[in-house]
C-alpha cells in the first residue's frame, strides 16, 4: 500500500543513550608520558589492572585505540574502523587524536569524552560486558541473548497520520516480548564483540547528541540510512500487513477517512481559487483543512499554485480510490505485499 504524501508520518523515542563522562584536554606532552599496558591479543590472558576492557579480535580495515573508561577511569583498548575515525575527526577536529609510538590512537578532550559514553552505555547499560561469561571478549549466540541491545515500540495509525514510538528500552534480547519494531531486526547481524557494536552506534549517531532516536536506531540497516521516514514508516505499515498485525478493514477506513479529508481540502482550494487566491475568504475549518499546505508567507496564492497542488491531491485520491475498487482477490493480494 501506498501512503500518500499527504499523510503525516512521526518517530518518537530515544532507544540509547550514552553514559556521563568529564571532558579533559590533555597536552600531547601529557598524552606521550603515559604508560599504557601492550595489548594482548590472544584470548583469556590475565588483564592488566589498569585496563577495564581490550579488544581480543581486531576489526578489519581499523586502527587501535584507547581512552579512559567512563566508570572507573581504566584504559579501553579497541579498534575503531578508519572510517569511523574519519568520521570523528571531521566533527571534533584531528587535535583529539594523539597517535602514540606503539600506533595506538590516544582519543582526548571531546573525542575521548563521545566514544567513552557510548563505551559506557555498551559496556554497562546494555550489559555486554556482564554477557561475556567467559570473559573470552567475544559474543557466542547465547550469550548475546543475555545483552540489553533491544527495545520495544508500537505503530499507532490515525485520521491522515502515521506515528512509531519506543514503549520500553534495554530489553534482553532473549526475552520474548510482543515487538513491531526492532532494533535486532532480520538485517541487523549480532555483534561479536564490544568493538562492532560500537562502531555501529557511532555510525548510526548521525547528530552527535549522545542519543540513539528511534529513526537513527533503524540506520543499523545501512539501506535505511538514505531512506526517507515517510517510506520507511510505509515499509513498516506494509510489513504489519503482511504479519496480520493490521487487517484490510482497518486500512480501508483510513484511506475512505483520507479520502473525506481530501475532498474538504478540494472543496476549500475550489473556493480559494473563486476569491483569486484570497486566504482571508476561507473561515476557519476550511484554513485548518488546508493547513501544510498553502504557503505560510503569503495570504494571496497564485491560481496556477492552486491548480498544482489540487492536482496533487485529485491524483492521490485515484490511488486511494483503486485500492477500494479492487474485487476481493485482488485486494486480498494487495494486502498481503511486503514493503
Amino acid at each position: 500500500m501506498h501512503l500518500s504524501s499527504n499523510v503525516q508520518t512521526q518517530m518518537h523515542g530515544t532507544v540509547f543513550t550514552a553514559v556521563s563522562t568529564t571532558t579533559i584536554d590533555r597536552t600531547n606532552k601529557e598524552l606521550a608520558q603515559e604508560q599504557i599496558p601492550d595489548i594482548d591479543k590472544s584470548a583469556k590472558t590475565q588483564k592488566s589492572e589498569q585496563v577495564s576492557y581490550e579488544t581480543t579480535s581486531q576489526l578489519q580495515s581499523s586502527t587501535l585505540v584507547a581512552f579512559k573508561d567512563p566508570t572507573d577511569d581504566k584504559y579501553v583498548i579497541l579498534s575503531l574502523k578508519d572510517n569511523t575515525i574519519d568520521k570523528l575527526k571531521s566533527h571534533f577536529g584531528k587535535d583529539d587524536f594523539y597517535k602514540r609510538d606503539d600506533g595506538i590512537i590516544r582519543l582526548d578532550n571531546k573525542a575521548e569524552s563521545y566514544v567513552s559514553g557510548w563505551f559506557g552505555d555498551i559496556a554497562y547499560k546494555r550489559e555486554f560486558l556482564k554477557a561475556d561469561s567467559d570473559e573470552d571478549g567475544k559474543l557466542s549466540y547465547r550469550e548475546y541473548g543475555q545483552t540489553r541491545n533491544e527495545f520495544s515500540g508500537h505503530g499507532m495509525i490515525g485520521i491522515g497520520r502515521v506515528d512509531e514510538y519506543v514503549d520500553k528500552n534495554y530489553i534482553k534480547n532473549n526475552e520474548n516480548e510482543s515487538q513491531i519494531v526492532r532494533y535486532n531486526n532480520k538485517n541487523y547481524q549480532q555483534p561479536q564483540n564490544i568493538d562492532e557494536e560500537l562502531n555501529t552506534t557511532l555510525r548510526i549517531n548521525s547528530d552527535f547528541n549522545n542519543n540513539i532516536s528511534l529513526r537513527e536506531s533503524y540506520n543499523t540497516n545501512e539501506n535505511n540510512t538514505t531512506m526517507s521516514t515517510h517510506k520507511l514508516i510505509e515499509n513498516h505499515v506494509n510489513e504489519a500487513i503482511h504479519l496480520g498485525l493490521l487487517d484490510e478493514d482497518l486500512v480501508l477506513n483510513l484511506l475512505e477517512k483520507e479520502t473525506k479529508e481530501s475532498q474538504k481540502q478540494l472543496e476549500a482550494l475550489q473556493k480559494l481559487k473563486m476569491a483569486n487566491g484570497d486566504t482571508i475568504s476561507l473561515n476557519k475549518e476550511e484554513l485548518k483543512a488546508l493547513d501544510g499546505l498553502l504557503p505560510s508567507d503569503t495570504k494571496n496564492i497564485d491560481n496556477d499554485e492552486i491548480d498544482k497542488i489540487s492536482k496533487n491531491i485529485t491524483d492521490q485520491m485515484k490511488i486511494k480510490e483503486a485500492y477500494k475498487t479492487q474485487d476481493s482477490e485482488n485486494s486480498s493480494k494487495i494486502m498481503t505485499l511486503k514493503g
